[in-house]
This record gives C-alpha cells, sequence and structure tokens, in this order.
C-alpha cells in the first residue's frame, strides 16, 4: 500500500498511526487539553508551529481520529479542514465552510439552509449560521472543534474587521475551539496590536531525534516489508546522514528512504538528483509560505558557504541586523534554522537545519561544472569515510575493467564520480587513498579531462584563497606535464612555482622530485639541501635526498640521510624500509632485517616492509621464512598492484620446488607491469619468468622425466616467442637459454640436450640458430665422435666448439 508523503489524508487512521513516532506524549497531552477544556466547558485554542513536512498535518488527522473513536465523541465533533483552503476569503467563507462540514460530520440537513444562506449578503450570512450553530450546541450538547492548516494563509485573506469579528465570537460564544497550524509565527499572533495577539497557546513541532527517526524507518521498512529490517545494522549510517539531511524532518525522511537501498554511488547520485527534481514543487511551497523577510533571509543563509552570524546575513541579504536577529528567533522557533554556539568566541552562527533543501537551494541556482559540490555535500553526508574509501576504490577497480574491455566512455565517466569522493573524503582520511584521477584521465587518454580537473583544483586555491591548495595546484600540473613526457613544461611549472608560492620546505622537496624523475640528479640535490635549510627538522627532505644520492650510487651518503631522518622522526616506517634497503645493499643483512622489523612494528600492514624483509630473508637462503613474508604482503596489498612482490614470491616459490605457483605468481607481475606499460621491468619479469621455467625443466631432467622437462622448454620458449612478437623480447634471453643448454649437456643426457637444442632453435628466430651453432656442433661430436665435424669449421668457431665439448663432457681434444 503506498504512502502518500504530501497527502496524508489519503490514509486511514490504522496506517497514520503505524507511522506516527517521536510525537506520541504531544498527542497525548493536547488531547488531555481538549479533554479537560470539554469538561470545564471552557475553551482551549492552540496552535502549532513547524516548517511545512514537519508532521502538523499527521498530528491533525490522529487528533481528529483519536477523537472520533474516543468517548469524546459524545461531546465534541473535530472538524478537519484542508490542508490548502484557497476558497476561504472572508469571514463568512469559513462560517460556510464549516456548516458543510457539520452536514457531514453529524449527517444534519444543512444543505437547503446552505444554500439559502449564499444568497444573503455576508452580515446575514453570519448571523444566520452562528444561531445554526448556536441551537445545535444546545440541543446535541457538542462543541466544534475547528482543525485549522495553514491559519495564517486564512488571517491573511481576512479584512482587519473580520479578524476583530472572529476573534469576538470565539471569545464570547463556547462552541468552537481551534487548533490551528502554520509554518511560522506570523504577525497576525505576534504583533501586540492584532486581535489574536497573545490568543493561542503556542505548540513548536519539534524535529525527530536520531532515535525517532530510526524508529521511522523501521516501521516504513516493515510497512513494505522491506529487506532493510533484516540487515538493518547495515543502514546505520544511512540514518544518521538521513538525521543531518532533514534536520528530522518526516516528509524528507520518508523521500530520502527512497534511496537508502541503493549502495552505489552512481545509483545513489542519480537517485538524489531525481529526488531533488521531485522535491520541487514542495521546497517552492515551504519558501513561498515564508513572510517576505524570513524568506529572504532563509535564502540568503542556504546560499552561503556555511553557517553564518547575523551581521553577515545582514550583509549579505542588505537587511537591518537586529531585524535579521529577531527574523531569525522566529525561523529558530519554527524550525528552519538551527544555532550553534561557540563558548570561546562568545558568537552564536546560524545554519539552514536542513542540509538536502541547501543542496536543493544549490541546484536550483548553480550551473554546469559547479555542481560538483552539490553531490560532494551529499556524499560527505550520507558515506562514511570508510565507505567513500571502498567505494572510491571499487569504481577504481571498475574503471580498469571497463577501460581494458574498450569501454572508454563508461571509464570517462566514472572518473567524475572518482573526482567527487575524493573532493569528499575529509581530509584525515585522504592518505587512505591515492588519488590518481589526473593519472587516470591520461591512461583513458582524456587530455581534457585531466586538465579540467587541475583547472578545478586551482579555481578552488584561488577561490579559498589557500596557499596549501595553490601549491598542490602546480603539483598536479607538473605531474601531469610529467605523465605526458613534456619535461619542458614540468621544469617550467617548477619555475612558476617557486615565483608565485612563497618558497617552503614542502615546495622545495616537491621541486627536488620532480628534478630527480627527469634524471637532474645535481639540481634535485640542490633542492632538498636547500629544503633542509629552510626546515632541517624535515624527515621528508632528508629521506628524498637519501633517495638521489642512492640513485647516484652513494649508499653510504645515502645512509647518513635516512638515519638523520629516523633521528627526527623515529616513526616513520618508509624512512626505515629504504634504511634497510641500503643495508641489503652493502651486504649487511641483520642490521637491514632489524630496520624492516621496524617498519613492521610501526606500520603491520605496509607490504613493502613485508616484501623487503622477505628479499633479505631470500638473499640469506631462508627461502621458507622468506616466502611467509612475501604471502603476507600479497595480502596486505589490497590490490596486489606491487609486480616487485608477486615476482619475489614467485621467486621464493621456486627456490622450494612449486614451480607452476612460482610461474603463476611471475606472470601476475607480467600482467600489471603491462598495464603499466614499463617496458623494463617486463623485460626483468620476462628473464625470471623463462629461467624459473627452464629450472623447471632441468629439475625433471634430473629425475628423467624427459616429457616434462621437455614441455617446461617448450613453456619457457613459447613465453619468450610471445614477448617477441610484441616487441618486448630483451636479448639477454639468449644468454639464459645457452646457460640451459649448459647445465642440460652437463647431466650427459646428450639425446635429451640435442632434442632440447633442436626445439630452440626451431621455435625462435634464426639469429639464435647461428648464436647456438657452436653448441649443436658440439652436441652432436659428442654424440658420433665424428672428427669431420671439427675439421670443417673456421678456427675460431672450432675454438668455441672445442671449449664446449670440454665444459659438458670428459672428452679430451688436443
Amino acid at each position: 500500500m503506498p504512502i502518500y508523503k504530501f497527502t496524508p489524508d489519503l490514509q486511514n487512521s490504522e496506517e497514520l498511526k503505524k507511522l506516527f513516532v517521536g510525537r506520541e506524549k504531544l498527542l497525548k497531552d493536547i488531547l488531555g487539553k481538549i479533554e479537560k477544556a470539554t469538561i470545564t466547558g471552557t475553551s482551549k485554542n492552540c496552535i502549532i508551529i513547524g516548517p511545512r513536512g514537519i508532521g502538523k498535518t499527521h498530528l491533525l488527522l490522529l487528533i481528529y481520529y483519536s477523537i472520533n473513536e474516543s468517548k469524546l465523541r459524545n461531546h465534541l465533533i473535530p472538524i478537519k479542514f484542508a490542508e490548502e483552503e484557497y476558497s476561504i476569503f472572508d469571514l463568512a467563507d469559513l462560517i460556510l465552510k464549516i456548516l458543510e462540514h457539520m452536514n457531514e460530520e453529524v449527517d444534519i440537513p444543512t444543505s437547503e439552509f446552505i444554500e439559502a444562506l449564499k444568497k444573503k449578503d455576508k452580515t446575514e450570512i453570519l448571523e444566520s449560521s452562528l444561531e445554526f450553530i448556536r441551537k445545535f450546541k444546545i440541543e446535541k450538547n457538542k462543541r466544534l472543534l475547528l482543525l485549522l492548516e495553514n491559519l495564517q494563509l486564512i488571517f491573511d485573506q481576512f479584512g482587519n474587521e473580520d479578524i476583530s469579528r472572529f476573534r469576538d465570537i470565539l471569545q464570547r460564544e463556547d462552541f468552537f475551539m481551534i487548533i490551528g497550524t502554520a509554518p511560522t509565527f506570523f504577525d497576525k499572533i505576534a504583533k501586540y496590536e492584532e486581535p489574536f495577539y497573545n490568543f493561542f497557546e503556542t505548540i513548536y513541532l519539534n524535529k525527530l531525534s536520531p532515535e525517532d527517526i530510526e524508529e521511522l524507518i523501521k516501521k516504513r521498512a516493515e510497512y513494505d516489508e522491506s529487506d532493510v529490517l533484516k540487515n538493518f545494522e547495515d543502514f546505520r549510517p544511512r540514518i544518521r546522514a538521513i538525521s543531518i539531511l532533514t534536520g528530522g524532518n518526516p516528509r524528507l525522511i520518508l523521500m530520502l528512504y527512497q534511496i537508502i537501498t541503493e549502495n552505489q554511488l552512481i545509483e545513489v547520485g542519480n537517485a538524489l538528483l531525481k529526488l531533488l527534481d521531485e522535491m520541487t514543487p514542495f521546497f517552492q511551497a515551504r519558501m513561498e509560505s515564508l513572510p517576505a523577510q524570513q524568506r529572504k533571509i532563509l535564502d540568503t543563509l542556504a546560499l552561503m558557504d556555511g553557517p553564518a552570524t547575523p551581521t553577515e546575513i545582514a550583509k549579505t541579504s542588505r537587511i537591518k541586523v537586529n531585524i535579521v536577529t529577531s527574523q531569525l528567533k522566529r525561523l529558530e522557533d519554527a524550525g528552519y534554522v538551527t544555532p550553534k554556539k561557540y563558548k570561546k568566541k562568545k558568537i552564536v552562527r546560524y545554519e539552514v537545519r536542513e542540509r538536502l533543501f541547501r543542496i536543493w537551494r544549490e541546484m536550483r541556482t548553480t550551473l554546469g561544472k559547479k555542481r560538483i559540490s552539490l553531490l560532494v555535500k551529499f556524499l560527505e553526508i550520507w558515506y562514511t569515510p570508510e565507505e567513500l574509501i571502498s567505494e572510491y576504490k571499487r569504481i577504481e577497480e571498475n574503471i580498469d575493467e571497463v577501460f581494458k574491455l574498450g569501454r572508454v566512455e563508461e571509464a570517462k565517466k566514472s572518473l567524475k564520480h572518482l573526482c567527487y569522493i575524493h573532493e569528499a573524503v575529509p581530509l584525515r582520511f585522504k592518505h587512505n587513498i591515492h588519488e590518481k584521477s589526473i593519472d587516470k584521465f591520461l591512461e583513458v587518454d582524456d587530455m581534457q579531462g585531466a586538465k579540467e580537473e587541475i583547472k578545478r583544483i586551482e579555481l578552488q586555491a584561488k577561490k579559498e584563497n589557500d596557499p596549501k591548495k595553490l601549491f598542490r595546484f602546480f603539483t598536479e600540473m607538473a605531474s601531469f606535464y610529467m605523465e605526458i613526457n613534456d619535461n619542458k613544461k614540468v621544469l617550467e611549472t617548477v619555475e612558476k612555482l617557486l615565483k608565485i608560492t612563497p618558497e617552503g620546505s614542502n615546495i622545495r622537496r616537491f621541486c627536488g622530485s620532480m628534478l630527480k624523475k627527469l634524471g637532474r640528479y645535481d639540481e634535485a640535490l640542490k633542492s632538498f639541501n636547500r629544503a633542509i635549510e629552510l626546515d632541517p627538522t624535515s624527515h621528508l627532505a632528508y629521506h628524498e635526498k637519501g633517495n638521489v644520492l642512492w640513485a647516484l650510487d652513494k649508499p653510504k651518503e645515502a645512509l647518513k640521510c635516512f638515519d638523520k631522518a629516523i633521528e627526527l622522526n623515529p616513526d616513520c616506517a618508509s624512512c626505515w624500509i629504504v634504511r634497510g634497503r641500503v643495508l641489503a645493499d652493502l651486504n649487511k643483512e641483520k642490521e637491514a632485517l632489524e630496520s624492516f622489523n621496524r617498519a613492521i612494528e610501526l606500520d603491520p600492514k605496509n607490504p613493502a616492509a613485508k616484501c623487503n624483509y622477505g628479499r633479505t630473508l631470500f638473499k640469506l637462503r631462508k627461502y621458507r621464512e622468506a616466502l611467509k613474508c612475501f604471502e603476507e604482503a600479497i595480502t596486505l596489498d589490497i590490490k596486489c598492484e606491487c609486480p616487485s612482490i608477486w615476482a619475489e614470491y614467485g621467486r621464493s616459490l621456486a627456490s622450494i620446488k612449486k614451480y607452476e605457483d612460482a610461474l603463476k605468481s611471475v606472470e601476475r607481475a607480467i600482467e600489471i607491469s603491462s598495464d603499466k606499460d614499463d617496458v623494463e621491468t617486463l623485460n626483468e619479469l620476462t628473464n625470471l619468468f623463462v629461467r624459473i621455467a627452464l629450472e623447471q625443466s632441468m629439475y625433471y631432467l634430473k629425475k628423467e622425466n624427459f616429457n616434462q622437462a621437455l614441455e617446461s622448454l617448450k613453456k619457457s620458449l613459447q613465453f619468450s616467442k610471445e614477448r617477441e612478437r610484441k616487441g618486448e623480447l630483451d636479448r639477454k634471453l639468449e644468454k639464459v637459454f645457452i646457460e640451459y643448454l649448459k647445465k642440460n649437456g652437463s647431466t650427459k643426457n646428450y639425446e635429451f640436450t640435442e632434442k632440447a637444442l633442436t626445439i630452440i632453435i626451431e621455435t625462435l628466430d634464426d639469429n639464435y640458430k647461428e648464436l647456438l651453432m657452436p653448441f649443436s656442433k658440439a652436441i652432436e661430436y659428442i654424440i658420433t665422435k665424428n672428427t669431420e665435424i671439427l675439421e670443417t669449421l673456421q678456427q675460431e668457431v672450432r675454438d668455441a666448439v672445442i671449449e664446449i665439448i670440454g665444459d659438458i663432457s670428459d672428452i679430451k681434444i688436443d
């Protein structure tokens, strides 16, 4: 059964009760006041104040149904007027409408009486109608409870004479009681000189608490028989978000409930924009229901960057500050705004209670790319930081997948959402994700997208006059040019950075990093030295200087820099890692392991620390311990996108004869490097794959499993041939196959060696045939002992063949 969010009158009593939360005590109190007034013969006139959607109609309907379903019905007739009574223009219209409702409620024949009254003038209508109601009260001993919505609209249409006459009737006669509603405290009841000043008891309808919101959503889910109840704990972050976005407004809560089950950001974003569009009439009506000054103040506040003081609002709205202050109080009482008090500063700032309204208002005023802020503001509230990080990684992976499948436009679209998320993640969580949006734009060959992203960073930096964001703009720009191999532009950007932004250690560090990437190590060292001069306590400057010295093959000097970095920041895991790597290069394995162990203590989830610890253990021939480290590193590397970890893991597996697993691990490393287009790494990994496959071949050969030995050889050759077709085959592989043949021949299985040699020559290109010819002749001679084989060779080739024969056999040739 549907829920009518804008027209609760369409719901029956039971449905309304099921979705009524947080106001049970208030309903009971109001009914108690009505009952007491009925018993004592006095009148109880109340006005319920609250913004549209806060639940005023829902409350009035439950008052109506509660009276009709209780003993109060014997003494009271509740008349519920429509939320919009546009036909009530004066007091006579109101009285006629009351008679029409009486005809429906108590089934008395008033139709002909009403039609006759309509032909009379206003005075006669009032006198006759009041006399009719007076007699009804005496005969039936029943009073009328008028449930009047939007009382401010009715009073606004009444003239001064009608207002005064209505007040006089309510004071003189005892047959009416009124419970009205209004979105805010309006002049006709607020001003001292007005007839209805201080006439109504004011009831402010407060927002729902987070607990009430949770109960409402549970009731709605139960009503819908939704799966939300089954996994309710998973939706708690959404309930928190709904509380912030709606300010506890029940109607908005039920609207946002529509997208509570949407999980993926793209779906949520689309659902949000659709929802905001559908809510336009609702928010427009809310704004139009406010007095002009309140409307302008609320609109001004909604479009400001954040909470604002009355003085700031007054300046922007051009309304006197004393008027702004008084109107803000009324808007606060009515639930439109909420104050934020700062004890230390002794100031009060106001903000719009419903963040969703602010987002909608911005949507209605901003155009084009500026609308990114709308989704960002929503995401900041809707998702927890951890969920945003998880969604970031999911979209990032999706971009990679769809791009591989050639769906470039889909990848570009997802990239936009990646930018939104990065903006929405709180600063303290940004280190948990690596912003790759610009890199990704470049990857999908979207130069315009990359430039727009950089431009957005620049505009934001200039708008906020934030040196840190301006610095980020230049760093992103330099990185962009670095990515597209425009070294000249990289240097130009670095120079602009130094000219435009104040010189600082971090700026000099960045410039040094760029120069290092360009291979300009001497200039990079100068930049890092300057960074250290500007901030001698910067452990990062020493860290990066050490990296340059290490690249210049000055490990001892580099070690001093890393030691200084650690002295400045003993808790920097990455400093301990690079220090360990330098120690390992200096063959100080014990100290290296201590350094890596310290890094692991500081950052147990750092895959690089585990990987380097494993490398050093491998160097010490502690293969099984090393293997365990690499397995842990792979587990810790969330996306497993580090080819070196997979390569080292493969090497360790091969060391304990798990060749098939080792080859799969190296293949994974090659797959990752292929995505990154790193030719140098690809060549190294190809060599590793071939070496492991040939090592496996030798393993089977020694066990005299010749078929498996040949299969492993063929596997290495097929892989080599595939890399060769891609133009990536490294000529170092020639030496790898020669080493294999020498080991093969030394087993004295010469027929197998001859077969292996033939397969190698047939599979690889003609260059290998010429290269391996001496080995081929040596095997032929060993098998046949035919001296003519040697006699027909040129001297230098003959010498090479004789040397090979000596290496792999016991035959001595003079």
